[in-house]
């Protein structure tokens, strides 16, 4: 084995699915903390992402993201529009995608695609509270060429509700 899939085995990592969000206009949607990284990236428009616990960043087509710690965060088109609870618009669970104030035809609309990363308990305890509560990977960065050919997968793969 690797060195990294040693420390991840270590960590006891687990994966949860892909979702995918598709949001138009001028909208901004509460999700509630949780106890895992959320990783993701904008696949197409643009957004903010707002934690409780740090400064709003803006994140375009391209970007990466990582959200660390238990606290709620808000996604949004812009920092004027008040946020609604996530889970009283979206879907439970979440079909792929889930939409909110757009269609999948609307050219206008960003798409966000993430996922969850859990690990150990005691490592859960302790990985957050060691990285930033949020983190950018721009479009524009090296390191974001070699997520590429990643985020086109996930974005197919979450752009339908199939096997």
């Amino acid at each position: 084995m690797d060195p990294l899939s040693d420390v991840l085995d270590l960590l006891d990592l687990r994966a949860a699915s892909p979702s995918r969000l598709e949001a138009g206009g001028r909208w901004a949607l509460r999700f509630a903390g949780h106890q895992h990284l959320k990783v993701g990236a904008v696949t197409a428009g643009d957004c903010w992402l707002i934690p409780e616990d740090a400064e709003p960043l803006r994140l375009t087509t391209g970007d990466c993201y990582l959200l660390t710690g238990s606290q709620p965060f808000t996604a949004a088109s812009d920092l004027e529009t008040a946020p609604v609870p996530s889970a009283s618009v979206l879907p439970s669970p979440w079909p792929r995608p889930a939409y909110y104030q757009t269609a999948p035809d609307d050219p206008t609309r960003t798409v966000l695609i993430s996922g969850s990363l859990s690990f150990d308990d005691s490592v859960a305890a302790f990985l957050p509270h060691s990285l930033p509560p949020i983190a950018r990977i721009g479009a524009e960065s090296q390191h974001a060429a070699v997520l590429t050919p990643v985020l086109e997968l996930l974005a197919d793969e979450t752009a339908t509700d199939a096997p």
